[in-house]
């Protein structure tokens, strides 16, 4: 009898239990370790892994499909970084919720980038955008009704804008982040 309860207790310590007896939930994991790469469809509509993402987003739902961030930081609003997916949440401190998420694929020093670059898979359109292309072959390569000014270039689909930035002064200069934001919040 005395040999089982030694053994009981060695499953449970095994197990992440504590001498209480009960198991304890594990941290919820950030979705890089546990999901492999992130697949970001923007058309119609937004689709993260398959799942559709609706602007603005309920936290909760972000982090159900993203888990926790790695950091928040106070900018003009709120963000969330996760800085081994390369992604930026904005939230509205007034409503609580994901106006924008930010692709980013390239890193610098400012304390809201990530420090590790996208690298998942970002199509607009069915078009794939990497970090390896300018904001203009973008514009010229996704069939969208773009805008564009000196750093990139902005379309509307329905209910969500997407931005495209680039890496320096110029449209040629490589990219260096999307943005996919509400239209309105």
């Amino acid at each position: 009898m005395k040999r089982a309860s030694v053994a009981a207790l060695v499953m449970l310590a095994a197990c992440g239990a504590r001498s209480s007896g009960r198991a304890q939930p594990e941290p919820a994991a950030n979705a890089a370790e546990t999901r492999g790469p992130l697949i970001i469809d923007v058309d119609d509509g937004v689709r993260i892994n398959g799942t559709i993402v609706t602007l603005p987003w309920k936290r909760g739902e972000a982090f159900a499909l993203l888990g926790k961030p790695d950091r928040e930081e106070e900018r003009e609003g709120h963000v969330l970084v996760y800085e081994q997916l390369g992604l930026v949440l904005d939230e509205n401190l007034v409503t609580g919720r994901i106006t924008a998420i930010r692709v980013h694929f390239h890193t610098d020093e400012l304390s809201f980038i990530p420090t590790k670059p996208y690298s998942g898979v970002l199509r607009l359109r069915g078009t794939t955008v990497d970090g390896t292309k300018s904001a203009d072959e973008i514009i010229d390569s996704v069939a969208l009704p773009w805008d564009s000014g000196s750093y990139g270039g902005l379309a509307r689909l329905k209910w969500i804008k997407i931005a495209v930035m680039a890496n320096g002064q110029s449209r040629a200069a490589p990219l260096k982040v999307v943005e996919i934001s509400a239209e309105r919040e």
